[in-house]
């Protein structure tokens, strides 16, 4: 028997939205200071990083390379490391508001998730502290418990995110009519659309344009 959506629910997006930094670039800076990759590795993350923005490298086709570095390594000790990466810059940059917002749910007994195209073991990692009930990433590869230094299947991006929401709200009963989607990205526009209502924050140029065509609320933290 299929579920009766009856939930309301709180999706929040990670960068930019939980933390004013982008995870993934902020974890490239961290391991060049930790000595745990070398320059040469750092340049052309960068250089791949430019391309991405110039639209010349797709997020896929990035993350398959920027990953790289951890071929060979175990899950494990990779998490240990994101953990000190977390303790030691993502959460001195987490706002405010969203964690009064996250606690008054958490109270309420409404189901909160993160969806992020970070990497899957970080975003866990930020919301075993957030204590999100959802936490959902671009997930890592692995063969014979260690990592390949490739993503499995695409990254949590765009539609790809609206479609893993969809299945989660089918499987937990939530009514997406009645939900919440906080984002500052215009690439979750279609997942801001999907919701009922749509928390624009700290906007993209280009979100703040389709979020006043679309009459969404902007909001800033």
């Amino acid at each position: 028997m299929p579920i009766i959506p009856t939930k309301t629910a709180i999706v929040f997006d990670l960068d930019g939205t939980i933390v004013c930094q982008n995870t993934q670039f902020s974890l490239f800076f961290y391991l060049l200071r930790r000595g745990k990759i070398p320059l040469g590795f750092f340049l052309k993350a960068a250089f791949w990083f430019v391309l991405y923005k110039l639209k010349a490298l797709t997020l896929s086709g990035i993350m398959n390379r920027i990953y790289q570095f951890i071929q060979g390594d175990t899950p494990e000790n990779f998490k240990r490391l994101l953990r000190e990466f977390y303790r030691d810059s993502v959460r001195k940059k987490i706002y405010l508001r969203p964690l009064q917002l996250i606690k008054e749910c958490e109270k309420a007994g409404t189901p909160v998730c993160l969806i992020s195209a970070s990497i899957q073991p970080l975003v866990e990692i930020v919301g075993d502290y957030l204590k999100v009930d959802f936490a959902i990433g671009t997930k890592l590869e692995v063969a014979n418990g260690k990592f390949t230094g490739k993503i499995e299947g695409e990254p949590m991006y765009g539609a790809i995110k609206l479609q893993a929401i969809r299945k989660l709200a089918q499987n937990n009963g939530w009514d997406l009519g009645s939900s919440y989607f906080f984002s500052d990205n215009q690439s979750d526009a279609p997942l801001l659309g999907a919701v009922g209502f749509p928390r624009v924050i700290n906007p993209t140029l280009q979100l703040r344009k389709i979020a006043r065509q679309n009459h969404w609320l902007i909001l800033y933290w």
